[in-house]
């Protein structure tokens, strides 16, 4: 877990020592600041996030605000993993995060297709 203060570390340090070094010093900070994410069933990729960019182009992110619900107790993770990917699927515990999560994915869906309308 890196906010964007940690990543901009990360990446003055990536001009000077190795990337396994960035990821260790990086992910050592975010452990400090954020705690040990494994006991509410976030898991760490085993590759760091700066080698997990440079080998696959993907970063996995997490909101910021997700992870204070998910602390909270609001919203449950039940994760599977499959190698260096994570894929989580986090279950809401209240009815009104519920609803605003059935929004947020209408509204993104709505806004797909008008993009692609737009653009075909």
């Amino acid at each position: 877990m890196l906010n964007k203060e940690m990543v901009y570390i990360g990446m003055l340090l990536s001009k000077y020592v190795a990337m396994t070094i960035v990821d260790v010093v990086t992910t050592f900070i975010g452990k400090l600041w954020y705690g040990d994410l494994t006991k509410y069933g976030i898991r760490r990729p085993t590759k760091g996030p700066f080698q997990l960019k440079a080998a696959t182009g993907k970063t996995p992110v997490i909101d910021i605000g997700t992870v204070k619900k998910i602390q909270s107790g609001d919203i449950k993770v039940e994760a599977t993993y499959n190698s260096d990917y994570l894929s989580m699927f986090i279950s809401v515990n209240h009815a009104k995060l519920k609803y605003l999560l059935i929004i947020y994915v209408l509204t993104l869906i709505i806004t797909v297709a008008l993009i692609f309308l737009i653009f075909q």
